[in-house]
């Protein structure tokens, strides 16, 4: 270090013994300099990585980025002055007349300003408004500016003359620093890109076009408060949802995700897809549904999991198991820049706690030394009132994220579930009730939320808390030892209770699926229960199945009171043991102020940790029991796309509007062993325009033959096809929670005079007339209830107003 120095890099004297402190200039350059200049050239993978990731969205240059591009200018050539300042030094006095780190700072300097430009001019070209490693960067070169701007007006002036440089070096730092703070409040400030939501939104969030300040300290929000504080909000008053928020979008990288597992492998036998196809170009399905079979089905559509085909007949290869996909994979490989960012903020919070505890106890020693330096006092308070400002804002964010993540895999999960209900073959159906899906829904995705939240304790606590340990060792030496045994006794039992808790955690949702099916069942058919006279018979059984559920739930329960139990127990116990042991091992060892407190502080800073321990393990637990849950629904059976040959209505060569040729299909799945075909040797043309009734007694296979038209069947052989759109209206009407017009139109454009028509056509134009806001009546939970047969002429209108190629009703 003397080589490039020529004095020493720390001098205790002048730091830290002196009554008027200051740093050599070997430690001011090397450490306050090209410290923040280390960080900027040191993230530079993670940035490289961040740009190559990203696609470009805008090119134009705005004013802030100029001034700041002006302003990296600027600095470079200043330093460039300083190193031609000290390059004639050197000609002139000699090798030893100025430090080689003189000459080695500037440099630095210079490549790293030209660095920030680059990241700057990167930041243009992907649409950034605001960089948070640049204001890092400015930040702490502001903080050490205020140092070293100190020692060069004590040098310059005369107090110490030990460089022939120092007025030169006064000079062109008292233009660098006013820069580098202009660059540190440029940074606070975010680009203003308004054409980044004309394409998505007319009223964007303000965090979409905040800084990284704003967002860090959530500043973005505050409009919305005092609004709020002021009136009533109002659904106009809240912002749109940010673009990456969306469910759609998210969705659409969870999917992703998801579906990538399977490339390279073949589907599992219990997760074959028949098919995996596409509609004839034109295809859409459209108007009426049942409650049954919602809008969608049949029509093009993404699949959750791959499958394949062979041959118009149907014939699927056979499976070959691999390695099951993972859902908390997928949900990984979509959140891992952001779980890590919560991560690094969590870890440092817990970092910054220890640090807040040894100033306290620096400041204990402090006061109990009267011949201490009073600017030591000064600084001890300055910096935990800092520590404490970056600590707090490390845990707000930290949450934050967290629950950000929870909320987003929240959404993209139930858009999946949804997607993948409206796709679930006949055996699936039958496999996964409304009760499962009702679970995941709401219980299991509730756990994934959840387990967002808590999820870095499960792992930094134990982390956390080792590092305390280790310097509660520097206080009490090999007596910390002994709160470590206590505390590392007490976590070895909580693992035996989390494994237990889990048995009967995993026992408690396997008895709430098989109650809330049985409960479902009962509730479809209460009628025939009340003809025979047996609800006490199935309200026994309900009953006991919730019985059986409530026995696991209390077992669960039992390990995880006592999971809390001792995490409440283990801080106080471990201070007892410790300084028991402190003073037993030593008779001279004396608990004074400064070690008792900051002993007993370490210790009960981590009951807090401790407490959220067990609950992390839990939720962790659950979180996965959930995954698989879901999972195991995701890689369920799916309708075969392929099934059905779509035509486009543009086709001439085609004549029929509905055609089958040689059909047998089965209800059952096509693995299914016990399947017996309910329809044989179909064969069906229908001319375009025709209408055609299909007769027959019940139980006939009306309905099966409208659903094998509509590829809700197992085709076993044979070819059907359809030309053009469909609409199909089910016997149980499907109504939706919205207004009665919305519920006819179903998304597509209002047409007055068709509308009338429809309306005159299907006779709903009494039924308005009764409604009190006729068509804009809301229908369901909200509004009032129709009659069966209002449902009905709803439904029918929906699938007349679609104009749909063929209407199918059953």
């Amino acid at each position: 270090m003397s080589s490039i120095c020529i004095e020493p890099f720390w001098n205790q004297t002048s730091a830290w013994d002196s009554d008027d402190p200051d740093f050599t200039n070997c430690f001011e350059q090397l450490v306050l300099i090209c410290g923040p200049c280390a960080l900027l050239w040191l993230m530079i993978p993670f940035q490289a990585y961040s740009y190559l990731t990203e696609s470009p969205r805008l090119g134009r240059w705005t004013k802030l980025t100029i001034a700041k591009l002006v302003l990296c200018i600027i600095l470079a050539t200043l330093e460039l002055l300083d190193l031609g300042y000290a390059a004639q030094i050197l000609v002139h006095y000699g090798g030893d007349a100025i430090p080689t780190i003189n000459v080695i700072s500037p440099l630095v300097q210079i490549a790293t300003f030209m660095l920030a430009m680059v990241y700057l001019d990167f930041d243009r070209r992907k649409g950034r408004l605001s960089n948070a490693l640049l204001f890092v960067f400015w930040f702490l070169l502001t903080i050490s500016g205020i140092i070293i701007l100190r020692t060069k007006i004590l040098r310059a002036i005369g107090r110490e003359k030990r460089n022939p440089d120092d007025l030169f070096g006064l000079f062109t730092y008292e233009v660098w620093f006013p820069v580098v703070v202009i660059q540190l409040i440029l940074s606070c400030f975010a680009d203003d890109y308004p054409e980044r939501f004309e394409n998505w939104t007319k009223n964007p969030s303000p965090e979409s076009n905040a800084s990284f300040l704003n967002k860090l300290t959530a500043f973005w929000i505050n409009d919305l408060l005092r609004m709020g504080w002021s009136k009533n909000l109002r659904k106009e008053d809240i912002w749109d949802m940010i673009h990456d928020e969306q469910a759609e979008v998210l969705e659409k990288r969870l999917m992703e995700k998801w579906t990538k597992q399977f490339e390279g492998q073949d589907v599992m036998e219990d997760a074959l897809s028949v098919g995996n196809g596409s509609n004839g170009t034109g295809t859409s399905a459209g108007g009426g549904t049942g409650s049954q079979y919602p809008p969608g089905v049949g029509s093009s559509q993404e699949h959750l999991i791959p499958g394949g085909s062979s041959g118009s007949n149907g014939a699927t290869a056979v499976p070959t198991k691999r390695k099951k996909p993972s859902l908390a994979l997928a949900i990984y490989r979509v959140v891992w820049p952001r779980f890590w960012t919560s991560a690094f903020l969590k870890f440092l919070y817990d970092m910054l706690t220890l640090l807040v505890i040894v100033l306290v106890g620096a400041i204990i020693g402090y006061t109990a030394r009267r011949s201490e330096n009073a600017w030591k006092g000064y600084v001890y308070s300055t910096f935990v009132l800092l520590v404490t400002f970056v600590q707090t804002l490390s845990f707000v964010n930290s949450n934050f994220i967290n629950l950000r993540l929870g909320k987003n895999v929240r959404a993209a999960i139930s858009a999946m579930l949804f997607r993948k209900v409206l796709s679930l073959s006949n055996s699936s159906r039958r496999q996964f009730g409304v009760g499962n899906v009702t679970n995941m829904l709401t219980a299991d995705l509730q756990r994934i939320s959840e387990f967002f939240f808590y999820q870095h304790y499960l792992w930094i606590t134990p982390i956390t808390v080792l590092i305390m340990m280790a310097v509660l060792w520097t206080y009490i030496g090999v007596s910390s030892l002994a709160g470590l045994g206590t505390i590392i006794l007490v976590m070895g039992l909580q693992i035996i209770l989390v494994g237990r808790s889990r048995s009967h955690e995993i026992a408690a949702m396997r008895y709430k699926d098989i109650r809330v099916r049985t409960v479902n069942e009962i509730f479809n058919e209460v009628k025939i229960l009340k003809m025979y006279a047996w609800e006490e018979t199935f309200e026994k059984r309900a009953i006991d199945m919730r019985q059986d559920e409530l026995n696991a739930l209390n077992r669960a329960g039992h390990y995880f009171n006592l999971n809390m139990a001792f995490s409440f127990v283990s801080p106080p116990l471990a201070a007892l043991i410790t300084y028991t042991t402190y003073l037993y091992i030593d008779p001279n060892h004396v608990l004074d102020a400064r070690t008792a407190f900051v002993t007993l502080i370490f210790l009960f800073s981590m009951r807090h940790s401790l407490y959220l321990l067990p609950m992390s393990a839990s939720l962790t637990v659950q979180a996965k029991l959930a995954t698989d849950r879901i999972a195991a629904f995701l890689l369920a059976r799916e309708l075969d796309t392929n099934s059905v040959e779509h035509i486009p209505q543009s086709d001439s060569q085609t004549h029929s509007a509905v055609s089958i040729v040689g059909g047998n299909f089965s209800w059952h799945s096509r693995a299914s062993s016990t399947r017996s075909l309910a329809l044989k040797n179909i064969n069906l043309t229908v001319s375009e325009g025709a209408l055609v009734a299909i007769v027959g007694a019940v139980g006939s296979g009306k309905s099966s033959l409208l659903a094998a038209t509509l590829g809700l069947m197992e085709k076993i052989s044979g070819h059907v096809s359809i030309k053009g759109t469909v609409a199909y209206v089910t016997q149980s009407a499907w109504i939706q929670n919205m207004t009665l017009r919305d519920n006819i139109l179903f998304g597509k454009a209002y047409d007055e005079e068709r509308y009338l028509n429809v309306l005159e056509a299907c006779a709903l134009k009494r039924d308005l007339e009764i409604l009190p806001d006729g068509d804009q009546t809301e229908i369901g939970e909200k509004g009032v209830n129709l009659s069966g047969g209002q449902k009905t002429r709803v439904t029918l209108a929906r699938a007349v107003y679609a104009d749909a190629d063929v209407s199918t009703l059953s």
